[in-house]
């Protein structure tokens, strides 16, 4: 499972995921260069953030189809039995995300959580925690989050062709 939170120009993730109960530490934020999905070096600025949420494998697929600019709708990874992900998209002025379709979701909230840790990330914002400080609480009272913490801070980016259109 996962914590995923943004707040202003911060996105922040845990680290872990569970392989048959056992906890291993595993990237969770990237970043896009040049049609490829890149692991972000937390605490560096990027315009563009992908977070991965819920099935690890599904989640890199997703992440993947949105990098690549060669892609289109009906290329979009389903999900296979009862596997589940959801990738959130993060801009200087925008957060997203994408479930079950190729549609995004776009938020417009102050600050926003995604994952199992949800209600304790929100909660910690709600009471002025940032991001950061949001995922690390999180991981204290959600066993299913840990492993440390990886952030980014969001940038503007004048060519915004690297979103896919709706």
């Amino acid at each position: 499972m996962t914590i995923v939170a943004v707040r202003g120009n911060v996105i922040a993730a845990d680290r872990m995921a569970t392989v048959s109960g056992t906890a291993l530490t595993v990237p969770k934020l990237f970043t896009v260069r040049d049609g490829s999905l890149v692991h972000i070096v937390s605490g560096e600025k990027y315009p563009i953030v992908i977070a991965i949420s819920g099935d690890y494998g599904l989640g890199l697929m997703r992440a993947r189809w949105f990098a690549d600019p060669d892609t289109d709708h009906t290329d979009y990874p389903k999900a296979i039995d009862n596997h589940w992900a959801r990738i959130v998209v993060a801009t200087y002025d925008n957060v997203s995300a994408y479930e079950d379709y190729p549609a995004a979701i776009n938020y417009l909230d102050e600050y926003v959580a995604f994952g199992s840790g949800m209600d304790y990330a929100m909660g910690a914002m709600r009471n002025g925690a940032d991001a950061i400080e949001a995922v690390s609480v999180t991981c204290v009272f959600d066993t299913s989050c840990g492993n440390g913490v990886e952030f980014a801070r969001l940038v503007p980016f004048p060519d915004s062709t690297i979103l896919k259109a709706e």
